[in-house]
């Protein structure tokens, strides 16, 4: 069996100016040079609390010091350089992070659930398959609706993620209804009660996909 690791990190006390101090003077030139390119402190401090985390995802899992280790494919998907046999993947949202670390191409994503039934129908008609927006439309309590919609996009950003294609592969092309996509894909979304849908997909391999989530904290 293969275990993909995910990560959780609540960073509402997590402040721009706290990070930049006290990890991004640590942090990879990878990190460095996508910090650069950003424009907001909102934006600044998402990143750098997803790159702490998965800091800190590494270390516990006894894989030591991987911030000089990063770099990004020409989709612009992150991978380690040096660890040909470990793979992962970050997400942020407002004051929630998550990361996904395995030996097969991970793929993740976190959002935080908002009310938005009436544009999420929208959107769920343009993107989802057919059986999926029929889903959908299938519940009748609007916070059960939105919650079935989020769950339902972040597996689908996950595996976009996962595969590494970008914009490149239309969100009708898969269905994410049955836990595991067409090709063979292993799918898994996390609740935890906090106003947030954790999604993470792993590629499909020889063996089952386990996953084994956790909460970390910084100090």
């Amino acid at each position: 069996m293969s275990e993909v690791y995910v990560y959780f990190l609540n960073t509402e006390e997590l402040s721009k100016e706290y990070l930049c101090e006290t990890y991004l003077p640590y942090a990879s030139n990878h990190v460095k040079e996508k910090v650069a390119r950003l424009k907001s402190d909102n934006a600044i401090r998402e990143t750098l609390s997803a790159y702490l985390l998965l800091h800190k995802a590494c270390e516990e899992l006894g894989m030591g010091d991987v911030d000089n280790d990063i770099a990004t494919d020409d989709h612009g998907k992150p991978y380690f350089v040096n660890r040909p046999d470990k793979y992962f993947n970050i997400s942020h949202s407002y004051e929630r992070v998550m990361c996904a670390i395995g030996d097969v191409s991970v793929g993740c994503d976190v959002q935080k659930i908002t009310t938005k039934s009436e544009r999420g129908i929208k959107i769920a008609k343009r993107f989802f398959t057919k059986e999926e927006f029929d889903k959908l439309m299938s519940v009748q309590n609007e916070s059960d609706r939105d919650a079935l919609f989020f769950e339902m996009w972040t597996l689908k950003e996950s595996y976009i993620k996962c595969v590494g294609g970008g914009l490149a592969i239309p969100l009708d092309s898969f269905s994410v209804l049955e836990g595991r996509t067409p090709d063979g894909f292993s799918l898994h979304s996390f609740v935890h009660s906090d106003g947030y849908r954790y999604s993470c997909t792993a590629k499909k391999c020889a063996s089952e996909i386990s996953f084994v989530s956790k909460w970390l904290k910084t100090e």
